[in-house]
């Protein structure tokens, strides 16, 4: 069962190592949030290996493991969106649909791991050395954060799928707020979507 769980968390270490070489441009959350769990999940496995030296090591681990599940989950739906969006990019009802369920998945998700994490970290409270119970609340605040931005962009990105629908662009959203005027011109689709196609990438 040992070897099953370091496999497994090698697995979630090596898809964001995967991620940092073959994306072209990633948001500097994005990045941070990449190392910050490569770190995380390296040194939770070294330590786990010397128990004897590490007395929270098995916390550590599990604490980890149950961490990466969630992270796992919550990303899940939005690499589904960036997929689908560049398959099917004219269907823009569907593409809606599609960025507001990533959106409530992953706030959702966010939500539901802090619950669950912090419950773990704190009824082991006393059981954690000085030093995790320090860095273990300020790495899953950096990590939150970014999944709350991730959420932000994609709900962005489903207000402009709505307003392609509505025959606006955001250059006419733009244009509206500066100037005043009240009738929108024709949607420039293509351009539209390399913006879309550039924010949704970087937020992931």
């Amino acid at each position: 069962m040992g070897d099953i769980l370091i496999i497994a968390a090698q697995m979630l270490i090596a898809m964001y190592i995967f991620e940092l070489i073959y994306r072209v441009k990633l948001s500097p959350a994005a990045v941070m949030h990449h190392i910050g769990t490569i770190l995380i999940g390296q040194s939770a496995i070294a330590i786990s290996l010397r128990l004897a030296r590490e007395p929270d090591a098995d916390i550590e681990f599990v604490l980890c493991t149950v961490w990466g599940a969630f992270d796992i989950i919550s990303e899940f739906f939005p690499h589904v969106a960036i997929i689908l969006y560049r398959v099917f990019p004219t269907r823009h009802h569907f593409l809606s649909r599609v960025f507001l369920l990533s959106c409530i998945s992953t706030a959702a998700g966010t939500t539901v791991e802090t619950i669950v994490t912090m419950y773990l970290f704190g009824s082991l409270w006393s059981r954690w050395q000085l030093a995790f119970k320090i860095i273990t609340p300020i790495l899953h605040v950096a990590f939150s954060a970014t999944q709350i931005h991730g959420s932000m962009i994609l709900f962005r990105m489903y207000r402009r799928q709505q307003r392609i629908i509505a025959g606006i662009s955001d250059q006419d959203v733009e244009r509206n707020r500066i100037s005043g005027a009240n009738q929108p011109e024709t949607v420039n689709e293509e351009e539209e979507g390399k913006m879309v196609s550039k924010e949704v990438s970087n937020s992931t």
